[in-house]
């Protein structure tokens, strides 16, 4: 499909109503969205990715049955490519763009390697740091066996 102009209100979805009786509300929309509950929070930097269904409860169900009426896919699919378009492959969140040379994504292998680098870095410093707190736990514990043994021996 088109991707919808800034204009249109997100929030509407008429389309819906041909498995349900009443629109989708705002606020049941911004509790089930965006993602609906598939990414923890904090995941991209973004607070809160929704609340999906119990899976196997009644309203999922509901769900997956409109969602099989519209046609929809079960799935998005995954893939490990860097940069995935909507429109490429088995995507169809929305049609090409009319220029695509707009959107173009050259992969620039020194920045590519730049950032790995800094991933890396990080987690060195992440291990580093949770070294060091099981260092000082364990010289805790050991300094505080010592204690009680000093105690011990003085009662």
């Amino acid at each position: 499909r088109k991707a919808a102009p800034e204009s249109v209100d997100v929030f509407e979805h008429e389309e819906y109503l041909e498995c349900m009786d009443q629109p989708l509300s705002k606020e049941d929309l911004e509790y089930h969205c965006p993602m609906f509950g598939h990414y923890p929070g904090g995941f991209l930097n973004v607070t809160d990715w929704g609340h999906g269904y119990r899976a196997g409860g009644g309203r999922y169900n509901e769900v997956l049955q409109c969602q099989a009426k519209l046609g929809l896919p079960l799935s998005a699919g995954t893939t490990g490519a860097l940069i995935w378009r909507p429109w490429q492959d088995n995507m169809t969140l929305m049609d090409p763009p009319e220029d695509p040379s707009a959107v173009a994504f050259e992969l620039d292998f020194d920045i590519g390697k730049h950032f790995v680098d800094h991933v890396f870095s990080v987690l060195r410093e992440r291990d580093e740091w949770r070294g060091h707190l099981a260092r000082r736990t364990l010289k805790a514990d050991v300094e505080a066996a010592e204690a009680a043994n000093d105690i011990e021996k003085g009662q």
